[in-house]
């Protein structure tokens, strides 16, 4: 699953699934991926990181990742 920042994740894009794949698709996305939306995501997510607090993994990387994501927009 490939997540593009806006505004390249806006309109009809290469990473938008069909109907078809989006109603058999099993996992997490974003709305420039679902075929109803024509809408993108904001940009950057800690993906990774919450996963992988998800699974009981520490919260720290999540507020590492978070805090690097703000330093790169200033």
């Amino acid at each position: 699953m490939t997540f593009k920042a806006y505004p390249s994740s806006y309109g009809a894009t290469n990473v938008r699934m069909s109907y078809s794949k989006w109603n058999n698709y099993r996992g997490h996305c974003g709305h420039p991926h679902l075929p109803e939306n024509a809408h993108g995501d904001p940009g950057a997510f800690p993906m990774a990181a919450i996963l992988n607090a998800a699974k009981g993994g520490s919260t720290d990387d999540i507020e590492q990742e978070l805090e690097n994501m703000d330093k790169k927009d200033a």
